[in-house]
């Protein structure tokens, strides 16, 4: 159907249960590490993604116990916009990704992407949220060349000032459950774009799963 799942080589896996919190940040993009198609992209948000800020800016109905009940740690988030952000038109790329969650065994991240990445999105469709953004949209995206499970959605959100088009994609390696997301303004698909971005992350991820320098 719409997504891959081949099981990971387990001295892969057996290297991720030495990761710890420190390790996360280091293994995501960096402004050295985007495609050409960002290169005027600069660092806009980054940080320690808890689960009490999970549940605070996730779908409605979470806590952090419950993001923890599901193994979940903590995470690791940076973004990147362009340095002209205000003057972005409809169909431009407005804000570009990665995440790197760590989670306590190695078949919580295959279950968060089947049981809350997609459950989520592809069941909350017409809801609106706290901040006033309304999914519009979502559909499961097909997906391969991955490592272990991965899955992507496109989602269409109504905000306040528009509509924003969201092309995501989770992986999971060992206990690490890896994101990349690309947003645009209007009801746009950046498919391939969100799959480089994913691509690169998980090659990062493995360099410093397995020891290499970041």
């Amino acid at each position: 159907m719409v997504q891959q799942e081949t099981k990971p080589n387990d001295a892969l896996k057996r290297a991720t249960d030495a990761i710890n919190e420190e390790d996360l940040e280091h293994m995501l993009l960096g402004i050295e590490d985007l495609p050409d198609l960002l290169n005027e992209f600069e660092i806009a948000r980054e940080g320690i993604l808890d689960n009490a800020t999970m549940a605070d800016h996730g779908f409605p109905g979470h806590t952090t116990e419950s993001i923890a009940a599901r193994g979940r740690i903590t995470g690791y988030v940076r973004e990147f916009t362009p340095q002209e952000l205000e003057t972005a038109l409809d169909g431009d790329l407005i804000t570009a990704g990665t995440v790197v969650h760590l989670f306590e065994g190695n078949d919580d991240p295959s279950e968060w992407i089947k049981e809350i990445f997609l459950k989520e999105f592809l069941g909350n469709v017409g809801d609106l949220n706290d901040n006033g953004h309304e999914l519009v949209h979502a559909e499961e995206l097909e997906l391969e060349g991955f490592y272990g499970k991965a899955a992507s959605v496109f989602a269409v959100h109504d905000v306040p000032n528009g509509v924003l088009g969201s092309t995501i994609i989770d992986f999971s390696i060992g206990r690490l459950l890896g994101v990349a997301f690309v947003v645009s303004l209007g009801e746009v698909q950046n498919r391939e774009l969100a799959k480089d971005l994913a691509l690169r992350l998980e090659r990062k991820v493995v360099r410093v799963a397995l020891g290499s320098n970041y």
